[in-house]
């Protein structure tokens, strides 16, 4: 398959938030312009009050984050998103429970973090302002770049796509201290795109079975387990951008659902701790002879993602996957 060339996104006013290369300064936008790009209606008094005080606050913060990111070659990739890029910091980010100074730590660790597990031609093409294609198979590919919907659930994402660039997962992650890898929000197909079911089937059927949320979640594993972190996935709970109407809802994404069926458990923190290895691997054994093809393909693409996934990834990555293949 041919890599689908997926712009990173509309910036919504880039102009005067772009970072040129060897530039240090976050040009923040006005308060003004950071609540209408929330939408938030003049009789909203509550964000609005609380927004403002966050953003006079972060101004002692502002410095300390320059002086972390000063020459971060991801700082201008995130900026690339216009006033959205600082929505995490005066609001909300990954788990909407963070103070001011936390969210700030945490978008630091973002950027940083991620800087170190790709590779210079993989920097190369964000700062180009293109996703990095990790992955392609058949008529899909797997990519990664800046939230392409808000980042308060996370400053990336990866995001599994199939034929004309249809999104059919897309899972958005955060960096926290500590060597964890923090997973937001998992976002399905628009209602919106006619083509999203049937190739959601196409894609189920062409990686033998694991549907497209667990593909994504499949390549975050390998991504964390390289980079020796722990991953975790939000509790929906505590979550950012919680629509708290959805809760009683039957339409809401089931995160508990979904993190236990990955053999996740539930920590003090609030956060499902999720194992590294394969779960979508089977012992043959346990399956039906008659599917005991597709779970044979299956395995087999499961364990070949570490080394497909090597030339986007860090020398440090590659190393660590070196040494677990000798």
């Amino acid at each position: 398959m041919n890599a689908i060339p997926i712009p990173i996104g509309e910036a919504t006013d880039p102009g005067p938030h772009a970072k040129p290369e060897g530039a240090t300064a976050l040009q923040w936008p006005s308060l003004l312009a950071l609540l209408r790009h929330m939408r938030t209606s003049p009789v909203n008094l509550g964000r609005m009050v609380s927004v403002g005080l966050a953003y006079v606050r972060a101004r002692a913060l502002r410095p300390g984050l320059e002086q972390q990111l000063r020459g971060s070659t991801l700082l201008g990739v995130v900026l690339q998103r216009g006033t959205e890029a600082f929505t995490p910091l005066v609001r909300e980010l990954a788990d909407r429970r963070l103070s001011l100074s936390r969210r700030f730590e945490v978008f630091a660790h973002s950027v940083l973090g991620t800087e170190q597990m790709l590779s210079a031609a993989a920097l190369r093409e964000l700062h180009q302002g293109r996703r990095v294609v990790l992955l392609s198979h058949e008529d899909c590919q797997i990519d990664l770049g800046p939230n392409e919907y808000s980042m308060e659930e996370g400053l990336w994402s990866v995001t599994l796509r199939g034929a004309q660039g249809v999104r059919l997962s897309s899972v958005s992650f955060s960096v926290l201290p500590g060597q964890r890898l923090m997973l937001g929000c998992v976002q399905g197909p628009k209602l919106s795109e006619a083509l999203a079911l049937d190739e959601i089937r196409r894609a189920t059927h062409a990686f033998h079975g694991l549907r497209p949320p667990h593909v994504v979640l499949a390549v975050l594993k390998v991504l964390a387990r390289l980079a020796g972190q722990q991953l975790l996935g939000v509790d929906l709970h505590v979550k950012a951008r919680l629509r708290r109407r959805l809760l009683r809802s039957s339409y809401h994404f089931d995160y508990r659902a979904f993190w236990g069926e990955q053999g996740g458990t539930l920590n003090a923190d609030g956060h499902w701790v999720l194992p590294l290895d394969d779960g979508g691997q089977r012992l043959l054994s346990e399956v039906p002879s008659k599917k005991r093809s597709m779970y044979r393909r299956r395995n087999e693409l499961l364990a070949s993602l570490p080394l497909r996934l090597q030339p986007h990834l860090a020398p440090s990555l590659s190393l660590a996957l070196e040494r677990a293949a000798a």
